[in-house]
């Protein structure tokens, strides 16, 4: 062993000799998150339409649709979390068709965009997206293929 590695050793040993031991008895358990309080955001709105503007919001709402549109949902969410997901799932008669998400990180008012399009088109009908806060239904909108 070298001079440095001997020197080294002495200074961890030095240190060893003063830190105060470890009690004995038993290690307590981390401590584990309450997932029964309210959620840490809340959706206050959803738009949809054909087109969003640079803030993420509906440039013109609408709830009719035909086949060949890109659907966009503007969602508005309220609140503070380090990080939650926030998921879009568009559905047909019960059936799910598409289903987007993405991670956030809101403090205070926040814009999420999502879109959906279908290169076939969508069928005609009742459609439906529900918005999902970490996997929690937390609002939605009702909409229209025609």
């Amino acid at each position: 062993m070298g001079a440095a590695s001997l020197a080294a050793a002495a200074v961890v040993a030095a240190l060893a000799a003063l830190w105060p031991p470890r009690p004995a008895g038993p290690i307590e358990p981390p401590a584990q998150a309450d997932a029964t309080g309210p959620p840490a955001i809340a959706v206050a709105d959803v738009q949809l339409g054909r087109a969003v503007r640079l803030d993420k919001r509906i440039a013109s709402a609408a709830d009719a649709f035909s086949p060949a549109d890109t659907i966009y949902a503007s969602v508005v969410t309220e609140g503070e979390a380090d990080h939650v997901r926030l998921t879009a799932r568009f559905s047909h008669e019960g059936h799910v068709v598409a289903e987007v998400s993405q991670g956030i990180a809101p403090v205070g008012t926040a814009v999420s965009e999502f879109n959906v399009r279908k290169p076939r088109g969508f069928a005609p009908g009742a459609y439906e997206v529900e918005i999902l806060v970490d996997g929690v239904p937390a609002g939605g909108s009702r909409f229209t293929v025609r």
